[in-house]
């Protein structure tokens, strides 16, 4: 895991944290307090031991950092796009910012980001702005993003028809 890949977990990270923490102060419940602190322990110690979590590694050179950032900001770009699309398409309902469920994907942008990154790395593309690929790239964060509920609702389907949960 790579230092910026550290860090987005990391953020994501406390982000659950203090959702654990709001949700116990406005529900009081010690119970689900206690579990949610558990799974993220759990979770941290997962991490931790195959993953080498936080392991703050050094970056190439400032290039790569810069790219890999921007990336990251295509895809937040993306899932941003997607909560007000369909807070606008919903003519039900008047539109309304909620920052829950605005925060929500911003939580699940390491689980969203990591495999495209991973591929990208993997692949050994040029990313950049200077070739037509290196911007399909950055289209491909931003589609990352935006579909990000679409690909989780179908794992929780799939799950659901196996009878996992």
């Amino acid at each position: 895991m790579s230092k910026l890949q550290s860090i987005l977990v990391t953020i994501s990270l406390a982000g659950l944290f203090l959702f654990v923490i709001i949700g116990y102060l406005k529900s009081r419940n010690l119970k689900s307090f206690l579990v949610g602190l558990s799974v993220l322990f759990f979770v941290f110690l997962f991490l931790n031991r195959y993953f080498h979590f936080p392991r703050w590694v050094e970056f190439r050179d400032s290039y790569e950092v810069g790219l890999v950032i921007l990336l990251y900001l295509c895809m937040l770009l993306g899932m941003v796009a997607q909560y007000f699309y369909y807070q606008i398409s919903d003519k039900t309902k008047k539109v309304r910012f909620k920052f829950y469920p605005f925060l929500k994907p911003l939580l699940a942008s390491p689980i969203v980001f990591m495999p495209l990154l991973a591929t990208l790395q993997m692949a050994k593309l040029e990313i950049g702005l200077s070739t037509p690929a290196g911007v399909i790239v950055f289209f491909l964060a931003f589609q990352n993003g935006f579909f990000w509920k679409t690909f989780f609702d179908h794992q929780e389907e799939k799950s659901d028809k196996k009878g996992l949960f």
